[in-house]
């Protein structure tokens, strides 16, 4: 992946440093919050994943929300959302609780998670 697409952004802020890849989607921590539409962005580098709100002034006051990689279990492809009918990708921490990424092109955010070396299972082993 380079530069503008469909399913995100990766870019490296300079020589040497570590790429990450943007997406805009859905968030939420069930029982918690969440963020519905393409108002959250997803910034997933190889020592973290990070989630925050797209709009500035949400982001001042809410987020971001972070989860190290070490504590990421799994990620893997859940349902359809039943309203906007965008994928739920599920990153399961150490503690057995979903974080949950909606998209409308899950492959390109399972394909930069298993790029930058998080644990990816294609089969969707949870609703």
């Amino acid at each position: 992946m380079s530069g503008q697409d469909v399913t995100g952004t990766d870019r490296q802020r300079s020589e040497g440093s570590p790429i990450e890849y943007e997406f805009r989607g859905g968030f939420a921590i069930p029982g918690r919050f969440r963020i519905e539409g393409p108002w959250a962005i997803l910034t997933m580098s190889a020592s973290q994943l990070e989630f925050r709100p797209r709009s500035r002034w949400w982001a001042r006051h809410f987020g971001p929300w972070r989860l190290e990689h070490p504590t990421v279990r799994t990620v893997y492809p859940g349902g359809t959302h039943p309203v906007f009918l965008w994928v739920r990708i599920n990153f399961l921490a150490q503690t057995n609780m979903p974080w949950v990424f909606m998209t409308q092109w899950p492959e390109g955010v399972l394909g930069a998670a298993e790029q930058l070396g998080y644990p990816v299972m294609y089969d969707d082993p949870i609703r």
